[in-house]
């Protein structure tokens, strides 16, 4: 092979004879290099590509438009994007647009996919929707118009957008006069054919002919715009280019930046743009390297002009002249872009309406980026920025709408010119001068004497009054619009180191931030300030930390041994571990508020305490460049050791965010900062960035357990270390360690590991299926190679121990699945099908009394809280087993593997029964759990009452004022069978005995309950139908919301209700329709997480009276549960009933009656109060869900120590006061 490559290389010597051999040698070498990497690339990507196409096939992707959505209004609570803010604000919209559809077939459904299908994060925000087709904007301008509102204010109805593609129009004045400060510059605009679907939504056929229209108008370009068309390897489409670009073309493509990559992000999935990939996609690039198009990407034409140097006057130029080209060799053709007056050119992406144009500068500017003030310059400039690479910073428009293309350009040329400009004068001025400018400087001033970056708001006195926080985005500004006055009663408390409330909210009052990007827009100045504004803290808290309430604690683990197993046995996985904490020095303010003293003071004691724990001498302190207040450093580390440190870790930065400046994070930068490392990057410590200490332990290979023992050793040296010096770390018995940032609060701690996942992390899914394992997944890089880091999702509550546990455990499975998908091999998500149920807890293999109750600490689930109130319970319990088999710990499992933080996840009690037996066996788990989520123990003297299904005893309760308010009833009653165990444990057999009699029994119905039974698709259980429901079946059932899904939360994987799906599940439903006008529906789920789920909906439309729902909708049900018994009793079967205990179920919230009773109400008053939940709650009723417009749906929270009817009684006349009080 070396005799071979050096042959070519003398070869390619002799042809081209260079003037220079040995350069010349190299470069054929790094060529070589790069067509070696793209190919090994290309192999990944067609692979992922392959694998993307097989899920969409899978999920229904290839053909969007065949969506069919409900008649109600999705459920957006808990999604976070413009689509849903849009929607939660005016829900009639929905109403009104649902049923709509394009004159090319684009429903309403196609266009709110994406928003629909991914909830999103609360702080980042997507737009949430497409355009399908320019109709798009018509049919549907309500919703478009929403969104664009959120995006960029008021968007008129009878506006002009206009446009003026002539760069004569343009500023003649260049950006960099003084040269050397732009690296290069970039115009792009998005187009759209007129006659055809977009991207979304187009057919291959739409997309090829797309494509042939295209490359026609661009190969007819003549001059330096005259190039060739290249499709993406492995797109058949091109007749001249049937397999698509050779290895050398993309090689030279991406080196001018001009590749694009399949979509790999969930969002850009849903919406459609990734079908059949890669064909019909590819890139036209001119021959001079300075114009090229995308084909087929989000938009049918994203078209790019670029030039080095500065002159973007001239890049638009030729953009200008390629697009005045097109449109007319598209017009010959008989085709137009899409546009219209009003909104102007028309795209996939909201974002890009108007002029569809991005500009892009790429500068250095290394003393002005420097300043304090560079992020609030640029905002006030209008220029988005961001760092491209370790020296160069991108600065491009962010807005597109409401001026023209040319106005765009020229505002970008002259305010990237005034960057220029302030450049060049901080350049001018004498080195001493500069370094007073420069944002060190603010290192030697003291603090009262330093400049304040955001001085219209100030920090200390409180201002008056509160900004308009109206369309702030972030956590803080949510809490003080929900009550407003929290400002009024804490403007004028202070700490006792002088920390004000102003301080506090001061990021989240400056900083409006991003409507699709939420900061938590708060930090505490001191250890005083979560106690000092507690009324304002702990509803912050509770938003960030899954319903962390104010009666709750966070619980450390006191556990020394860890035995975690192995978690990538092959090694050719996990890259690297790293397990870090974030730690303040107690009695020193924390660094948003702290004084120059002070945090020279931190920097002494952090780095003598680091010190002392260095064993291996090889421990060095490195202060930041330029830092002079460590005395055997003055001037900071050097420029070798910033490099070093810069590659081998994240070396802290001056912030460049509004939100951190505002927080005071940039005070006296860089003093008193720096990084303590040991020489091979194993111990590395962060010193004064956002918090006094960031410490971590870092080891490469898979040995978790080992790396957390040697954190545990750091962590507790320190402490040591740091307690013989005078000074602990500040700690909370309620809120765990204290940090600046109200995020990081309890542990502190995070745990990660990095990991290549070139098979399993290209799956759109993968993201979701980390989410699932309780695990936050961050792409580590654009390219192919399929880097990722996993981490914990810590929230309060979380002990150290459990969350390297859970990590450790989350890991093994990624481990598995990659190692599948490497062999060819279908996966599922764990717990589903025949994988292993996910969690800590495996069935069989109980652990140590002392480590179950201390891993159980900060566990909120009811079942946690006895086993760690009485330990005696589970070592008295822990080897028992019921005569079926059931062992218990099944019925703690799910209590372990799932972590429950609190009201934003519902109280629940945790533990799951395995059969009719467990209730009895382990009673004195189930009694103490049981007594304190339904309010009653049932006894033998005291049993659960007599069943109670008679419908004449329900009664009737005013309901209405004047307008319905109770919009819908459904009852949902849970039956199990005798003689066969529950769902969590019960055989493949058992599971399909059960589908055979309930089938069975349901087929017997007369009458209005007369109906058919759909096995769901893929089930091969029931012999009428084989390969289960079809799709039109599924499609019909899934709009009438009858229909149930895989389980998807971890508690629900974790017990094992997942396990063989989807086999012998199914759904009954009666003749009843509510299309048939009768506002009533019922249906039997088979096998979802009971034996039998028999579910009656009832609506409060047409004759019916909101007093009489109830009443008809338990008729309904009692008439069904009846004939069933009957029909049970012909086979020699019943449902499962203890005299003690009632009706059995699996899950033992629903033990009694097995009777949920869920009523819709439209309260529109008393949902726009904070307390709504507290109402609710006190009436005995718990929210399950909430709608736009005022609705929610409130249920029974209890079902044992009362019958039925009284059940149905209760909670109706529980929503009659809640109906009367908000009419007030």
């Amino acid at each position: 092979a070396a005799q071979r490559v050096l042959s070519q290389m003398v070869q390619q010597l002799m042809i081209k004879q260079p003037e220079d051999p040995l350069n010349f040698i190299a470069d054929l070498i790094a060529a070589q290099r790069s067509e070696a990497q793209v190919a090994t690339d290309r192999s990944m990507r067609i692979s992922k590509a392959t694998e993307l196409e097989k899920q969409q096939r899978a999920d229904g992707a290839q053909a969007p438009q065949g969506s069919v959505l409900s008649s109600r209004i999705p459920d957006f609570t808990g999604h976070f994007s413009l689509l849903a803010e849009a929607m939660k604000k005016t829900p009639s919209l929905y109403d009104e647009l649902h049923g709509k559809i394009t004159s090319r077939g684009v429903r309403f459904a196609d266009i709110i996919r994406p928003g629909v299908e991914n909830k999103g994060h609360r702080m980042i925000k997507s737009a949430g929707l497409v355009a399908g087709d320019a109709d798009c904007f018509t049919i549907f301008q309500g919703i478009f118009d929403a969104v664009l509102g959120l995006r960029y204010g008021q968007i008129s109805t009878c506006g002009h957008q206009p446009c003026c593609l002539d760069v004569a129009a343009v500023d003649p004045v260049g950006i960099d006069t003084a040269g050397g400060h732009v690296v290069s510059v970039n115009v792009r605009v998005s187009r759209n054919l007129e006659r055809f679907r977009f991207p979304p939504a187009c057919s291959q056929d739409e997309r090829r002919e797309v494509e042939r229209v295209l490359t026609s108008a661009l190969c007819d370009l003549d001059g330096e715009c005259q190039g060739n068309y290249y499709p993406l390897s492995g797109s058949t489409s091109f007749a001249t280019r049937p397999s698509g670009m050779t290895i050398a073309e993309e090689v030279e493509l991406e080196s001018h930046r001009a590749l694009f990559w399949e979509p790999d992000s969930a969002i850009a999935i849903s919406s459609g743009v990734g079908r059949e990939w890669p064909d019909a996609r590819g890139v036209f690039f001119a021959s001079s390297g300075r114009c090229w198009a995308w084909l087929n990407e989000e938009d049918h034409l994203r078209l790019f002009s670029s030039r080095s140097g500065s002159d973007l006057r001239a890049a638009f130029g030729q953009l200008c002249r390629v697009n005045s080209s097109l449109v007319q060799s598209l017009q010959q053709q008989g085709h137009t872009f899409a546009r219209n007056d009003r909104l102007g050119f028309l795209t996939t992406g909201p974002a890009n309406v108007g002029t569809g144009l991005c500009a892009t500068v790429f500068m250095r500017l290394p003393l002005l980026s420097a300043q304090p003030d560079f992020r609030s310059t640029c905002w006030r400039l209008c220029l988005q920025a961001h760092q491209s690479e370790i020296d160069i910073w991108a600065f491009s428009n962010s807005e597109r709408l409401g001026s023209s293309e040319a106005a765009q350009v020229s505002a970008i040329i002259a305010a990237c010119r005034e960057l220029v400009e302030l450049e060049v004068k901080l350049a001018s001025l004498p080195a001493g001068l500069r370094e007073e400018t420069h944002a060190c400087t603010h290192a030697h001033k003291e603090e009262e004497e330093e400049e304040d970056p955001y001085p219209e708001f100030l920090a200390d006195p409180c201002p008056e009054s509160l900004p308009d926080l109206e369309r702030h985005c972030s956590l803080a500004a949510e809490v003080l619009r929900r009550d407003p006055s929290l400002y009024s009663r804490l403007k004028n408390t202070k700490t006792k180191n002088g920390v004000t409330f102003a301080k506090v909210v001061k990021p989240g009052v400056v900083v409006k931030g991003h409507a699709m990007i939420k900061s938590m827009g708060a930090i505490a100045g001191d250890e005083e300030s979560y106690e000092a504004f507690a009324e304002f803290f702990d509803q912050l808290i509770c938003l960030s930390h899954s319903g962390f309430s104010q009666d709750m604690q966070h619980r450390a683990s006191r556990l020394v041994g860890l035995d975690l197993g192995g978690i990538d046995t092959s090694g050719s996985c996990v890259i690297t571990m790293n397990i870090e904490a974030s730690r303040n020095l107690q009695g020193i303010r924390l660094p948003p508020s702290c004084s120059l003293d002070e945090r020279r003071e931190v920097e002494r004691l952090c780095v003598q305490a680091l010190t002392a724990c260095g064993a291996s001498g090889d421990c060095q302190y490195y202060p930041l460049q330029t830092s002079n207040s460590w005395s055997p450093g003055p001037n900071g580390m050097t420029d070798e050791e910033a490099v070093w440190l810069s590659d081998a870790c994240s070396l802290p930065s001056y912030p460049s965010s509004g939100v951190s400046l505002a927080s005071g994070f940039g005070r006296h930068w860089p003093d008193a900062r720096g990084i303590f490392s040991s020489r091979n990057l194993d111990l590395v410590a962060s010193i004064n960035d956002e918090d006094h200490l960031l410490f971590s332990a870092r080891s490469s290979g898979s040995d978790l357990g080992a790396l957390f023992s040697r954190f545990r050793s750091l962590r507790d040296a320190l402490q040591t270390s740091l307690a013989e010096l005078g000074h602990r770390f500040m700690h909370s018995k309620r809120l765990g360690y204290l940090t600046s940032c109200p995020s990081k609060l309890g542990a502190g701690m995070r745990v990660s590991i990095r990991m290549r996942l070139p098979h399993l992390g290209a799956r759109r899914d993968f993201r979701h299926l980390c989410r699932m394992l309780q695990m936050d997944a961050r792409k580590c890089d654009a390219g192919a190679s399929g880097d990722w880091e996993l981490s914990s999702r810590s929230v309060l509550g979380m002990s150290e121990v459990y969350l390297v546990r859970l990590v450790a455990d989350g890991c093994r499975h990624i481990v598995q699945m990659e190692e599948a998908l490497r062999q060819g091999r279908l996966i599922v998500l764990p717990g589903l099908g025949s994988s292993p149920s996910p969690g800590l807890f495996q069935l069989g293999k109980p652990w140590p009394a002392h480590v179950l109750t201390e891993l159980l600490g900060g566990h909120r689930c009811i079942g946690a809280q006895v086993l760690h109130k009485d330990p005696t319970i589970y070592s008295t319990l822990q080897h028992q087993r019921t005569r079926s088999g059931v062992p218990f710990s099944l019925v703690v499992k799910g209590v372990v593997d799932v972590f429950s933080g609190g009201e934003a996840e519902g109280i629940h009690i945790g533990l799951v029964a395995g059969d009719a037996e467990c209730y009895d066996a382990f009673s004195s788990a189930f009694a103490p759990a049981l007594e304190a989520f339904h309010g009653v123990l049932p006894t033998s003297k005291s049993p659960h009452p007599a069943m109670a299904l008679n419908p004449r005893l329900v009664s009737d309760w005013p309901l209405d004022f004047g307008e319905q308010q109770v919009l819908s009833v459904r009852l949902r009653l849970a039956r199990s069978l005798v003689g066969l165990r529950l769902l969590p444990l019960c055989s493949l057999e058992e599971r399909r005995e059960v589908e055979r009699v309930l089938v069975g029994a349901l087929s017997d119905l007369t009458g209005t309950l007369r109906g058919e039974y759909y096995p769901l698709c893929a089930s091969s259980s029931h012999p009428s139908k084989p390969g289960g429901m079809s799709t039109d079946d599924e499609r019909r059932l899934r709009s009438s919301d009858v229909l149930f899904g895989e389980p998807r939360t971890p508690l629900k994987l974790s017990i094992g209700l997942g396990r063989d799906w989807p086999d012998a599940r199914g759904v009954f439903v009666s003749g009843g329709k509510e299309d048939q006008g009768t506002g009533s529906m019922l249906c039997a789920w088979i096998n979802e997480d009971e034996h039998l789920s028999l579910i009656v909906r009832q609506t409060g439309s047409g004759d019916i009276s909101s007093s009489g729902v109830a009443r008809r909708a338990f008729d309904q049900l009692c008439s069904a549960e009846h004939h069933l018994q009957a029909a049970l009793q012909q086979q020699g079967r019943g449902f499962a009933r203890s005299q003690r205990w009632g009706f059995i179920t699996a899950l033992p919230e629903r033990l009694g009656t097995g009777l949920s009773v869920s009523v819709r109400l439209k309260l529109p008053r008393l949902t726009a109060a904070p307390e709504i939940g507290n109402l609710c709650a006190a009436e005995g009723l718990q929210i399950t869900a909430r709608a736009p417009g005022g609705v929610i749906e409130v249920s029974n929270r209890v079902s044992l120590g009362v019958s039925e009817v009284e059940l149905v009684n209760l909670t109706m006349a529980a929503c009659a006061r809640l109906v009367a009080a908000d009419q007030g």
